[in-house]
């Protein structure tokens, strides 16, 4: 119940600070971050009632803190989507990035807002895409491409970091955080790259190129 309270707050900070529509950018991985944040700044948290931001006839618990915690979640939540919707016009057809092309002028506009208030994470993030982008067009192998979200996560944690001795830790936790979530979205994607012949590092570690489906 807590970790959806965070969720909703997040959710309610992306419109409060973004515009409604910002809300559609909303993830499990920034809520993370966000619960991160409030540990490491031992915010103070307090619960509320009120309405859903997107369904105002839900009712919902919002968990609210006196930092920052947030904002930098529902800046990051911007700035990774826009990176990702320019991604998918790369990436896909035209039509299978129809959605992208629609939404992305508008998440445009808001990550430049996110970078002006948090240069240090549009700074982060495009280094990330751009690794990302140089290790797949290589043909990198599967850990190459898990590198780039491994240090992303590695500098966004230890940048929380409230001394040496707990950066250390964080970027640690943060590097194998990310190494781990790329390979399980990489191996999750798997089949549908196969059949769409799209990139993927465990086409090749596998033996599974010119191979149109898996059994």
């Amino acid at each position: 119940d807590q970790y959806k309270a965070a969720y909703c707050q997040l959710c309610r900070a992306l419109k409060d600070h973004y515009g409604r529509a910002a809300s559609f950018t909303l993830s499990y991985d920034c809520t993370f971050y966000a619960l991160l944040a409030l540990s490491t700044q031992e915010a103070k948290l307090s619960l509320h009632h009120g309405r859903c931001v997107v369904n105002p006839l839900k009712k919902c618990d919002f968990l609210r803190s006196d930092g920052e915690a947030y904002h930098k979640a529902a800046a990051l939540s911007v700035l990774l989507t826009c990176h990702k919707l320019r991604d998918n016009l790369e990436d896909d057809s035209f039509w299978k990035s129809f959605g992208s092309r629609v939404f992305l002028p508008f998440v445009s506009r808001k990550a430049k807002k996110a970078a002006k208030e948090y240069p240090f994470l549009a700074k982060e993030a495009q280094k990330a895409m751009d690794g990302q982008r140089e290790a797949e067009a290589s043909g990198g192998g599967v850990d190459a491409c898990a590198e780039p979200t491994a240090k992303l996560l590695e500098a966004l944690f230890g940048e929380l970091a409230c001394d040496k001795m707990q950066g250390a830790a964080l970027e640690r936790f943060g590097y194998f955080l990310g190494r781990w979530i790329y390979l399980m979205d990489a191996a999750d994607d798997l089949m549908d790259d196969v059949k769409e012949k799209a990139f993927n590092p465990f086409i090749s570690r596998l033996g599974l190129e010119g191979k149109e489906e898996l059994t």
